[in-house]
């Protein structure tokens, strides 16, 4: 076995797991023999950006001091000084390295000797603009650069707000591929000087300007607060400079951020975006308006990164940037890119998270929770109708949305809508009574809790189902469908999952049907006979569906003496009936999109603690 062959083995142990490598072993006599093996110049470069990883995964276990990071940041220093120039990937893995142990170890929050030499060594790297000096072959280095110099900017606020005027001439001097990687440094600079100078009481054209013509060296004066993103929905918080401060140059220098934008890659345009939105947040001399050219583009976009940004840009401007007719054609864009047949399924269920959380100008209420958009009505959600032929999380994410825009509907459209809805679930019952397979069952479980969600506050529907709602509760026994006389007592586990999901979604929720009925519709009547239909026909097909003679046929064991009666083996025939459940449950475990309902996730641990308390009260009760 080669050496490349063991150190590959150590390293997967330790990545696999630290703390039991560790324990036979030292975290310092791992490092040494790291550190040790990355100078060995007969070690090849695969062999080493191996050994680099480690220190890129876990700075922190093997550098558990400041002084001790300081000095590996060294020993990595003279690796990166001996390494030939044609090995430019283990160059770049050893300053992402160099970086990762300066930030992780507070070298930097500390202004040791390792850092300043670190950052000003990475600035002579950037100021080489198109490749002048050290040729087209190390421009991946100057990337990596930058990205180091992002980093430590995030990580400590305001270490480069007096480097903003190089920063900007290096920027305009760049015309290679990386001037988006400029373009990124100078932004994000900026962005975190300008909140910086918003925490002072009083600030004068003349500090304003100072700060965008600085020239001078690092601030190493750590900045306490986390400068990352501004409060979403919340404008009162976000800091604000004083008015009538000369923003000429500054808005000269968003006009040409925002030109050169175009340029970029997706998804370096939806950053500079997001950068560039909360400084003109934070700027009242700044209009929103100064994003209007950039609207167009923005709502043909096929790319989700810039779909987000815009939607993040709405949620802030609102009105100030959106009109309605912007609003209008956004919503419909929507609808449209979410049923694309050139999309995936991640795409398309982001494309309808946004439209369920669309961001309005006027929005009646700013809880955060699900909420349809006024502007979506049945006539332009019609495209967006569930069908059989739908992929499980696709067709689970419509049928919500579609109850929730036929429960605000008018009368006439709500009933065709909501009988088209009802059709569906009859569909998807009646391929599990044709033996559909286990997704089927489980998606159409889903689908029906996701229907009674929304429509069993409607007091027509809920009275007419009250047997089925009985029998499911354990309240009315039903000889012609149980095998024994004596029903359990306690919900089942998708009733009371159903019932703890709302009163989850917060304080003062609906506490019975009659409360949620009169918060959904308002008052709204619903037609007698539509929901007479509806309850019989879907408390039938349940009843046939879910009967015995079809579901507890595979489970024979059910019906033996045994577990009938009281007898000792009770405990185990429960066990064994709450582990198919879990086995079900267990299953489907991602409800990230297919359960997602008012704002909140179903997950699947909540249905195991309730079959859980339900084994317990049989236990109980047989006992």
């Amino acid at each position: 076995m080669t050496i490349a062959d063991l150190w590959d083995q150590t390293v997967s142990a330790f990545l696999l797991s630290p703390s039991q490598f560790l324990a036979t072993s030292t975290s310092e006599n791992f490092l040494a023999e790291l550190l040790h093996e990355l100078r060995n110049d007969k070690a090849n470069d695969q062999l080493k950006i191996l050994l680099v990883s480690v220190l890129l995964e876990h700075p922190t276990i093997l550098c558990p001091s400041s002084s001790v990071g300081e000095e590996t940041a060294l020993e990595l220093l003279s690796v990166f000084s001996h390494t030939p120039q044609k090995s430019i990937i283990l160059k770049s893995n050893v300053m992402l390295a160099i970086t990762n142990v300066i930030i992780c170890t507070t070298c930097l929050a500390n202004h040791t000797k390792m850092a300043e030499n670190w950052l000003d060594l990475l600035f002579q790297m950037i100021q080489d603009t198109n490749d002048y000096r050290c040729g087209l072959s190390q421009q991946p280095l100057r990337a990596t650069a930058c990205e180091c110099l992002r980093e430590m900017e995030t990580c400590s606020p305001g270490l480069l707000s007096q480097k903003l005027e190089a920063l900007y001439l290096l920027k305009q001097q760049e015309t290679t591929v990386l001037h988006q990687s400029y373009c990124m440094l100078y932004t994000l600079g900026l962005k975190n000087a300008i909140r910086i100078l918003t925490s002072q009481k009083d600030v004068t054209d003349l500090e304003f300007k100072s700060i965008l013509g600085g020239n001078e060296g690092f601030v190493w004066k750590s900045n306490q607060l986390r400068l990352t993103l501004l409060p979403i929905n919340m404008m009162v918080q976000v800091p604000r400079l004083p008015p009538g401060l000369d923003c000429k140059e500054l808005k000269s220098i968003m006009s040409s951020l925002l030109e050169e934008s175009y340029l970029q890659t997706p998804i370096s345009q939806s950053a500079l975006l997001r950068e560039l939105v909360e400084i003109v947040a934070m700027v009242p001399g700044l209009s929103p308006t100064l994003f209007k050219s950039q609207l167009l583009r923005l709502f043909g976009t096929a790319d989700v990164s810039l779909m987000h940004a815009t939607l993040f840009m709405k949620d802030t401007f609102t009105d100030s940037l959106f009109s309605a007719e912007d609003e209008n054609f956004l919503l419909k864009r929507l609808v449209g890119t979410a049923q694309h047949p050139l999309l995936r399924v991640p795409e398309k269920l982001f494309y309808m998270e946004c439209i369920l959380h669309f961001p309005e100008n006027r929005p009646i209420s700013s809880s955060g929770e699900e909420s349809l958009p006024v502007l979506v009505t049945p006539r332009l959600a019609v495209s967006l109708h569930p069908t059989v032929f739908n992929d499980s999380a696709t067709m689970l994410c419509r049928l919500n949305l579609l109850c929730l825009v036929h429960l605000e509907a008018d009368e006439g459209e709500a009933d065709k809508g909501i009988s088209y809805l009802f059709e569906h679930i009859m569909a998807l019952l009646k391929i599990i009574d044709n033996d559909g397979s286990r997704e089927v069952v489980v998606t159409s479980f889903r689908a029906l809790f996701i229907f009674l969600m929304h429509f069993s506050g409607m007091e027509e529907l809920s009275e007419k189902m009250r047997r089925c709602r009985d029998f499911s509760m354990g309240t009315e026994p039903n000889p012609s469908w149980l095998p024994y006389t004596s029903p359990p007592r306690g919900y089942t586990f998708w009733m009371k999952a159903k019932r703890e999901h709302l009163e989850s979604d917060g304080n003062e929720l609906p506490r019975s049907l009659q409360e949620l009925n009169t918060r959904i519709k308002r008052g709204k009547r619903a037609k007698q006979k539509l929901w007479e239909e509806m309850a019989c026909r879907l408390t039938a097909k349940f009843g046939l569906v879910f009967s015995p003679a079809k579901v507890a046929d595979p489970c024979r064991w059910l019906q033996r003496p045994e577990v009938l009666g009281a007898g000792g083996g009770t405990g185990t025939a429960i066990k064994r009936m709450g582990g198919l459940s879990r086995e079900l449950c267990r299953g489907y475990t991602d409800t990230r999109h297919t359960c997602r309902l008012r704002g909140t996730r179903a997950p699947a641990n909540q249905l195991v603690d309730v079959i859980q308390d339900s084994e317990q009260a049989s236990q109980t009760r047989h006992g």
